[in-house]
């Protein structure tokens, strides 16, 4: 579904002839292909998870880059990586709020409370809750608020 609707907006990109987005999806689709090869030896291929993954990644890697970009005053660059996050952004699931986060790990800390003696850790709270979060949510948005609700310092 993911790559049907990307190889779509760039054919439409194409026609309206926006190379800024043509070629920004082009950097995905390559991305994909590239993941597809490394599993073809295993005789896998890649499904709506991986490809999910593929774009949190792609996404990460440019804010982090835009953040570089603009502490060091390189406005163009700067731009560009908006630009490509804005386009991935696109592709991605919504992302839950911080009340939404935080109801569900408050949740996670609720039955792993209630199914164990010892005092939780920030470890066993951060792992089961990137597990039932994994797409829906940043894993430092997570990181914060359960170091928060561990720490005890919650509202």
């Amino acid at each position: 579904m993911i790559l049907e609707r990307l190889k779509e907006d760039l054919t439409k990109a194409m026609f309206e002839r926006d190379l800024k987005k043509a070629n920004a999806i082009r950097l995905l689709l390559a991305e994909f292909q590239n993941a597809e090869i490394a599993l073809y030896p295993q005789g896998k291929t890649l499904d709506e998870t991986a490809k999910t993954a593929i774009l949190s990644r792609e996404h990460k890697k440019r804010k982090e880059s835009a953040e570089i970009y603009e502490k060091a005053g390189r406005l163009e660059l700067l731009e560009q990586e908006k630009y490509e996050i804005s386009i991935i952004g696109q592709y991605l699931p919504s992302q839950l709020s911080d009340e939404e986060i935080e109801g569900a790990v408050k949740q996670i800390i609720s039955e792993m409370t209630s199914s164990r003696k010892t005092p939780l850790n920030f470890g066993a709270v951060m792992s089961a809750s990137m597990a039932k979060l994994k797409g829906k949510a940043e894993g430092k948005k997570v990181s914060e608020i359960v170091k928060r609700l561990t720490s005890g310092t919650s509202s």
